[in-house]
């Protein structure tokens, strides 16, 4: 029965199962230690929204990466595309997409206490990691500027006070092929040491009808290594470095509707036969289409390395920490444009090289746990330089129609002060307040080698944000609160192919939040349920969002970053954990989400749409429309994760288990402009898994199917109607979109 108990505990994202009682063995949820306030609590007494992801339940659910972790947080999105930095990460709805370099994320992604620059850096494989934290709602008071939306704390682990190590090979039937490793012990008394390593090779999901390797191939790889040194009894110094490698050959759109009529370039009077493009070289269109075509192979490739140096004092009943880190990421990335053949023998292609260099340093200081008041303050420093290098080719050869070629460079350097306490009134009341004033220097450089400009700009910037809360305990197992936080996203360039000098002198101005929330967290019967939900309403004021469409003289994807002058994103959210017995396990995680653009009446209009559809004719603008009281797109009204963990005994030798894990989200629209072709209906993903695990943990094999129902979606749905006269729709489709089975086999040591 341990063994069952110790698999149970990483069954599940909020709950883990342990013994109590000196005498007698009564199962009950057990405690979950989050940092979600700068300081080790129980998730429990923390006045936040978030979901605790354990290192087992990210094992046990084959987590490999961030895309995967939607699966384990009803509030969490992931809009993956063929360009790791452009793979925008939404909580409650909000997120930021967009193609300029230095628009900082909504969703701020740390790692081991050290946030990353760009949602791309935070694709590696999650290898080795103790837990991921999911906070909800503006966290900028704590984690700083680009926390407007919430936080995913990322935590690996630490090494190990005795000698230990794993080994882990997967293999699926989809092409698919890992190895892990990890070892860990002490060096000597006072220094402990931990390794890990991975290598994770898929050979692709989709056909190329121009023959040669499948598409979306992926090839990835990397080390981190973590020694810890006690210098002293109150001095400790931990120094991690880490590097990842990617490979891909991604990424790679299928047709999912194609008018007869449509033909490439039809608008430019050269109207493409299909049978060059299309049907004569044997695509078809559909919505379970696995095949494209790519005469010039997609590519993506990055490295990306990270050393952290963490120092911790404790300065009598103080501890003091520094936390200096430094990250580096370069990334190129090639894609074949017209997804076609050769056309006027020349493949429309562009490509883009970028390279992110950041460093950052944060000092702080924390009170001890205190039945009064405690607190945390602190100083924060940051510096990042965003390259970027872009080349389109021509969509005519010979002309300059939809051609770009230029370098780009922003750069931003932040200080700040921050402080948060908390003021224990009584058992029961507790009152939380803090504040962080933070200044910010932004510049820009921008050189267009089609047209010859050259553009420059800098500006600066300075805010308060804060939050405060109100918590009161029911009793020792409920907990109440009250909350308000104000949110801040720092000011942003539009760096793509039309930028000019007015833009660099009036850059994209800051956004802003201003987010209310109520809740509960409660545990119930004995320990064997936990409800935790949540009420929570946020007004975004200048909204930071990027919509883009195909010029129709030009061809050319036209992007544009602005201000939405209001949004508001409301909902509830629920998580319940429940031990239906000892050893059968439920995690229920639901969130229903509002999320409605107040006001934005100069937003672009979507391709096609008609005067009859809201699109007007603005003699400055152009074509815009008004997308008030529209839905925010790539934002489901309703997700819910469902997941059933059951233990169950085989012999003495062995224990075995089965798991059931179902993931539903409803309909949403890709494109801000509401274009009514980018719609993704609901789904749902079932994944299921069965195995043994000896009884002294050494050995687990499990054999999984996930999307047992094979159900087909996607994750980007682009409208080339332009390109082709007529509805010509197109659509990336990840690796999970067909059914994937398997067998994991692990050995520990």
């Amino acid at each position: 029965m341990k063994a069952i108990q110790k698999r149970l505990v990483g069954a599940t994202a909020l709950a883990v199962m342990t013994l109590s009682g000196a005498a007698v063995a009564q199962m009950q949820l057990e405690e979950v230690v989050v940092t979600a306030q700068k300081r080790a609590e129980s998730a429990q007494d923390v006045p936040v929204a978030l979901t605790a992801i354990s290192g087992d339940a990210i094992e046990n659910m084959g987590i490999g990466n961030m895309g995967d972790l939607t699966q384990m947080s009803s509030s969490l999105t992931v809009q993956e595309s063929g360009n790791r930095n452009e793979s925008p990460v939404s909580i409650r709805g909000i997120g930021t997409f967009s193609y300029a370099i230095g628009v900082e994320p909504s969703v701020s992604v740390i790692i081991d206490e050290v946030p990353v620059a760009t949602t791309g850096q935070a694709f590696a494989n999650l290898a080795d990691v103790e837990r991921v934290e999911v906070l909800r709602g503006p966290q900028s008071t704590l984690f700083g500027k680009n926390a407007s939306a919430g936080v995913i704390n990322i935590v690996t682990k630490n090494p190990s006070e005795e000698f230990e190590g794993s080994v882990e090979v997967t293999g699926a039937d989809d092409d698919y092929y890992r190895f892990a490793g990890s070892v860990s012990g002490p060096i000597s008394d006072s220094v402990g040491f931990r390794l890990n390593a991975y290598y994770d090779d898929f050979g692709g999901n989709i056909e190329n009808a121009l023959g040669g390797d499948d598409l979306q191939a992926t090839e990835s790889q990397g080390v981190r290594a973590k020694v810890r040194f006690d210098a002293s009894q109150d001095l400790t110094v931990t120094v991690t470095a880490d590097y990842n490698e990617l490979d891909q050959t991604f990424s790679a759109s299928t047709f999912r509707e194609v008018s007869p009529d449509a033909q490439w370039l039809k608008n430019f009077g050269l109207g493409v036969s299909q049978d060059v493009w299309f049907s004569g070289i044997g695509l078809k269109a559909g919505e379970d289409n696995f095949k494209g075509a790519s005469s010039t192979t997609p590519h993506s490739a990055s490295e990306d390395y990270s050393v952290a140096v963490k120092v911790e004092y404790q300065l009598g009943e103080h501890s003091v920490t520094s936390i200096t880190g430094w990250r580096n990421w370069e990334y190129v990335n090639t894609t074949d444009l017209d997804g076609a053949a050769d056309l006027f023998g020349s493949s429309w292609d562009m490509s883009s090289l970028y390279e992110i260099d950041q460093i950052t340093q944060e000092i702080r200081i924390a009170s001890p746990a205190s039945d009064t008041f405690e607190y945390v303050a602190g100083l924060w420093y940051s510096q990042s330089d965003y390259d970027r290098g872009f080349v389109r080719k021509p969509l005519i050869p010979g002309t300059t129609v939809a051609k770009s070629d230029w370098l780009a460079y922003a750069g931003n350097e932040a200080l700040s002060v921050f402080g948060q306490g908390t003021l224990k009134l009584s058992e029961q009341l507790n009152v939380t307040a803090g504040l962080r004033y933070q200044m910010e220097d932004v510049e820009v450089q921008f050189d267009n080698a089609v047209n010859g400009g050259a553009f420059a700009g800098s500006d600066d910037d300075s805010v308060m944000v804060g939050r405060a809360a109100v918590q009161y305990f029911v009793n020792d197992d409920v907990m109440l609160y009250a909350s308000y936080a104000r949110g801040y996203k720092g000011q942003a360039y539009n760096t793509t192919s039309s930028f000019n000098q007015f833009q660099a002198d009036n850059p994209v101005s800051t956004e802003d939040s201003d987010a209310y929330e109520v809740g509960i967290k409660g545990d119930f019967m004995d320990g064997r349920l936990r409800v935790n939900a949540n009420y929570f309403l946020v007004n975004y004021t200048g909204f930071q969002a990027q919509s883009g469409i195909i010029d129709p003289n030009t061809g050319a994807v036209e992007l544009s970053l602005d201000n939405v002058g209001e949004l508001e994103t409301s909902g509830v959210e629920l998580d319940v954990t429940a031990l239906l017995s000892d050893n059968l396990l439920l995690n229920v995680g639901a969130s229903w989400t509002d999320a409605t653009i107040e006001e934005f009446g100069t937003a672009q209009c979507y391709n096609g749409q008609t005067a009859a559809q809201g699109c007007i004719t603005d003699p400055e603008l152009g074509s815009i429309q008004d997308l008030a009281g529209k839905p925010l797109n790539n934002s489901p009204d309703l997700k819910v994760v469902v997941g059933l963990d059951y233990g169950f005994n085989v012999d003495e030798k062995f224990d075995g288990f089965m798991r059931a894990h179902y993931q539903w989200q409803d309909e949403v629209n890709f494109s801000l402009t509401q274009d009514p072709l980018t719609v993704l209906g609901s789904y749902g993903i079932l994944n299921l898994s069965a195995g043994v695990e000896s009884t002294d943990g050494r050995y687990t094999v499990t054999a999984f199917v996930n999307n047992a129902l094979d159900e087909f979606y996607v994750t980007a749905l682009p409208n080339l109607s332009s390109l082709y006269g007529a509805t010509a729709l197109s659509q990336i489709v990840p690796r999970n979109a067909e059914r994937i089975m398997g067998v994991r086999l692990k050995y520990n040591f």
